[in-house]
């Protein structure tokens, strides 16, 4: 399953143990599994309603100066 933000493919993914090993070896840099994931038939849940979708992947960079926190809800 995977988050959509207005239809848009996202953050976070919940990734079951026997995709492991297939979307590991799928991700490349920063690109992450995305092609796996759409491949494999990934379920997308709406949830533009809770989140902006912001992707921040260490929490200083959330408040980082110069970057908005993300937004909860709207």
């Amino acid at each position: 399953a995977r988050a959509a933000y207005d239809g848009r493919a996202g953050h976070p993914v919940l990734l079951g143990r026997r995709h492991w090993a297939a979307a590991a070896a799928d991700a490349t840099g920063d690109r992450g599994a995305g092609r796996y994931l759409k491949g494999a038939g990934a379920v997308l849940v709406e949830c533009a309603d809770v989140a902006d979708g912001a992707d921040v992947d260490v929490p200083a960079a959330a408040g980082a100066p110069g970057r908005p926190a993300p937004t909860l809800g709207r």
